[in-house]
């Protein structure tokens, strides 16, 4: 394959990747109704949450591959595995704050 087809190639998979990554972030909105509903927000509010997602990707996707570029991926994913497991513990110490308020 010459090399200028091989760059195509390459970057006709590279896109198709991103897109589908992306589609999770769209898929959301099958269920809006449902987030409308459970977090009593407003269509603006959910349309304004999905348009700061895209941003902050948008923003954050070169930078984020420029750390790939930069430093290992074990170390990355490890960061990232830790700051979603710091999370995930706030969201559990504040579920059990709450169910000692309906207990």
């Amino acid at each position: 394959m010459p090399k200028s087809m091989y760059k195509w190639v390459i970057l006709i998979i590279l896109s198709l990747f991103l897109i589908v990554q992306a589609s999770d972030t769209y898929i959301i909105s099958a269920v809006s109704p449902d987030l409308i509903t459970e977090f009593h927000i407003s269509e603006e509010t959910l349309g304004f949450l999905f348009s700061a997602t895209l941003v902050v990707a948008t923003v954050l996707y070169p930078i984020w591959g420029y750390w790939y570029d930069k430093y290992s991926r074990k170390t990355l994913t490890s960061i990232i595995a830790f700051i979603k497991k710091v999370g995930s513990l706030r969201e559990v110490v504040k579920l059990q704050s709450t169910m000692k308020e309906v207990f």
